[in-house]
């Protein structure tokens, strides 16, 4: 589950206080991506959607339950160095539903999904205690998919 390996690579970058765990996820997915496309012909980039919307999900919850993304673009500056915090800044538009969100994401290209990794292991390290298992707490609530009773049970 794509959940599974964003809070993992979340959780490498803050206990190894680096950047190349975002890094090497981004590129993971980018070459499942390719690897799918060229096997079945489609271009789609399933795996680089799903990590993007897993990440944009957890971000904008914790924005809208009030923290604000200075304090986790300062860890990620302290942390990880001025250029991984200058592209989580730049990020943060692709999450704001502005109308920069789409240059800030042709700006970014490949570096998008670490940005979006190294933004969340700040929000984290920042307000959740450094424990990426936080961000499991900004999931929107699931939908059933189906009734619980069908109207062919009786």
């Amino acid at each position: 589950m794509m959940a599974d390996e964003v809070e993992t690579v979340v959780a490498e970058t803050l206990v190894g206080q680096s950047a190349m765990p975002a890094c090497e996820f981004a590129t993971r997915v980018i070459d499942t991506d390719v690897s799918v496309a060229e096997s079945c012909g489609d271009g789609a980039c399933l795996g680089q959607s799903a990590a993007f919307i897993t990440l944009a999900r957890w971000i904008m919850s914790v924005q809208q339950a009030g923290a604000p993304t200075e304090a986790a673009l300062e860890w990620v500056r302290d942390t990880l160095g001025a250029e991984c915090a200058m592209a989580a800044t730049t990020a943060t538009a692709t999450v704001s539903r502005s109308p920069a969100g789409t240059t800030a994401i042709d700006h970014l290209g490949d570096d998008l999904l670490p940005a979006l990794v190294w933004l969340a292991a700040g929000l984290t390290a920042a307000y959740g205690n450094s424990d990426p298992q936080w961000l499991r707490r900004h999931d929107p609530p699931r939908r059933r998919r189906f009734p619980r009773r069908s109207a062919f049970s009786r």
